[in-house]
C-alpha cells in the first residue's frame, strides 16, 4: 500500500485492470483501520490517565479495542453548527478525529 505525502493513495486509474482497483480498496480500509486503531488506543490511554485511581482492568480495554465504534456512526453534529455531519464508507477517514472527540463528549452522536 503505497501512500502519498499525506498518507492516502493517488485516486484509483479509472483505466486499471480490476485487481489493481480491487487493491486499492482495500488499501483505503486498511488505512481507515488504521487510523481508526490509533484513535481507540489514544482514547483508551487518555481513559487510563483519567481514571488511574480505579484502573480499567485489561478484560475491559481488549473488549473497547475490539470493537469497532466508528462503524456505527451514521451522523454526528458539533456543539457550534446546526447541521449534521453525515458519515459514510466513502469519507469515514476524513471524520474519524472528530468521532474520537465524539466518545469524549463533544460533538452529539447520531
Amino acid at each position: 500500500c503505497n501512500g502519498g505525502p499525506d498518507g492516502l493513495d493517488a485516486p484509483a486509474d479509472d483505466d486499471a485492470p480490476p485487481d489493481e482497483l480491487f487493491q486499492g480498496v482495500e488499501c483505503a480500509e486498511s488505512q481507515v483501520m488504521e487510523l481508526a486503531s490509533k484513535y481507540q488506543q489514544q482514547l483508551l490511554d487518555q481513559a487510563r490517565q483519567i481514571y488511574r485511581q480505579t484502573p480499567i482492568s485489561e478484560a475491559t480495554a481488549q473488549a473497547y479495542l475490539a470493537t469497532p465504534r466508528h462503524l456505527f456512526v451514521r451522523r454526528y453534529r458539533e456543539l457550534a453548527r446546526k447541521d449534521w455531519c453525515q458519515v459514510n464508507e466513502d469519507n469515514l477517514q476524513e471524520h474519524l478525529a472528530t468521532l474520537r472527540l465524539s466518545l469524549l463528549g463533544f460533538p452529539f452522536v447520531h
